[in-house]
């Protein structure tokens, strides 16, 4: 914390090299998107307690596939090739070209979209998994199991 950009991406180097080295290097830290860029694996502590620990991939995994495609071709010949699917963001890029995200159960609900919209004339220029950032997973595993908020109200003027 404190430490400039140049400083931060020097201390990334050194860490990095103890890593190849073979070295394990213990982090506590709340900045949890440098805590992302390097560590493999994290444990996220709540009041002492270690609530859940892994690997970054395993923390930041999404239970639902949710996966963003740029897709090239009409609207219409995407919107038909999607027909039976969840699209939860649909984004421009240019007369031909879209960003989609989907909400898709597995990898045979992957592969079974790009399908339907290759069988529809759909290119697909790329293809992404969405995943959580570090902030975002640890946010909800904190959030679990807290204790219900006390609301405080005023008592009712005495008559």
């Amino acid at each position: 914390d404190g430490v400039d950009p140049v400083g931060r991406m020097e201390m990334r180097g050194v860490l990095q090299r103890l890593k190849d080295e073979g070295k394990t290097i213990f982090i506590n830290s709340h900045l949890l998107q440098e805590v992302e860029l390097v560590c493999d694996r994290v444990g996220i502590l709540v009041q002492g307690e270690l609530r859940r620990e892994g690997l970054i991939d395993e923390i930041t995994h999404r239970e639902e596939a949710e996966v963003e495609l740029k897709v090239a071709g009409t609207e219409q010949k995407i919107r038909s090739a999607l027909a039976s699917r969840v699209i939860t963001e649909w984004t421009v890029v240019s007369a031909d070209e879209f960003q989609v995200a989907l909400k898709l159960s597995d990898q045979a609900a992957v592969d079974q979209c790009i399908d339907e919209l290759r069988r529809g004339g759909v290119s697909i220029v790329s293809l992404s998994r969405r995943r959580d950032t570090l902030e975002q997973a640890f946010l909800g595993i904190v959030s679990q199991g807290a204790p219900a908020p006390i609301v405080l109200a005023p008592l009712p003027a005495a008559s």
